[in-house]
């Protein structure tokens, strides 16, 4: 402006270095007076539905979110792919070196193959490592007919998956750097150790027709999953078919041999 314009009021900066205006411009009272935040515009993307998953208590609705382990003296870590069903919390894990799509492809139809069920439905988070043509290509390939995703900076819209990354991947794993040189490892040891022993106690849902082994194995699953028998209460014990009519317990007769009579536990106004 001085030079080319002949502007005298810029005679003083004509002579101000480019290092000393880009530490004029780090200035709070810069960024105050001169810089201006606008809020993520979200981009709209015709690729997923933006509704809530509807199981009705089927199996087969997945819950799919990526955990970052961490980095080390400027080193990317690797990442964690966690899926999880809404209804049975069937949990599958998967590691990847980056969340590009020739990595978490592959390692996404593995971990979707892995469950003893069909799929049904898919869920993610509005990122864009879900949310793209590879993932949706792949999702049409194992016919998975619906596809869903969370709204922009709602958290809480995939929570459960959310949850399972504290309370698992952060628990047993916890914020440890992991390089890439041993993504192999991690995933032989998700696949043989972890993720066996998180759905170990899950019953069978879907037995094989042929295999009759592996039919009784599954029925001796569900029973072990069957929930134990009430223990009646002392006071009102259930009749013994094989013994007649049921005597009413100790508790239940006064010191005189009289039976005390039935309390009733409705609300009864106070009264002084």
């Amino acid at each position: 402006m001085l030079e080319v314009y002949g502007d005298a009021r810029f005679t003083r900066l004509a002579s101000i270095s480019n290092g000393h205006i880009y530490n004029l411009r780090k200035s709070r009272s810069y960024r105050m007076g001169r810089l201006t935040f606008r809020k993520t515009r979200p981009t709209p993307v015709a690729i997923g539905i933006r509704r809530k998953p509807r199981p009705g208590g089927r199996p087969g609705f997945l819950r799919v979110d990526t955990v970052h382990l961490g980095d080390r003296a400027g080193r990317k870590g690797i990442y964690l792919i966690n899926v999880i069903d809404e209804v049975t919390q069937f949990q599958h894990l998967g590691a990847v070196p980056r969340i590009a799509h020739h990595f978490l492809v592959p390692r996404l139809e593995a971990l979707l193959s892995a469950f003893p069920f069909r799929i049904e439905a898919f869920h993610a988070d509005n990122g864009t490592e879900y949310v793209n043509r590879q993932v949706a290509a792949l999702l049409n390939k194992l016919h998975i007919g619906t596809f869903t995703k969370s709204r922009p900076r709602h958290s809480n819209d995939n929570a459960l998956v959310e949850a399972k990354n504290g309370s698992i991947v952060r628990r047993w794993l916890g914020r440890v750097h992991v390089p890439y040189a041993l993504v192999p490892q991690v995933n032989d040891f998700l696949e043989q150790a972890l993720c066996p022993f998180l759905n170990f106690h899950r019953p069978c849902l879907s037995p094989p027709r042929s295999s009759a082994p592996a039919a009784a194995s599954c029925a001796a699953t569900a029973s072990r999953m069957s929930p134990p028998p009430t223990r009646s209460s002392s006071r009102y014990r259930a009749p013994n078919a094989s013994s007649g009519p049921a005597s009413p317990s100790r508790s239940s007769i006064t010191r005189r041999g009289r039976q005390r009579p039935r309390r009733s536990w409705a609300i009864r106004p106070y009264a002084r």
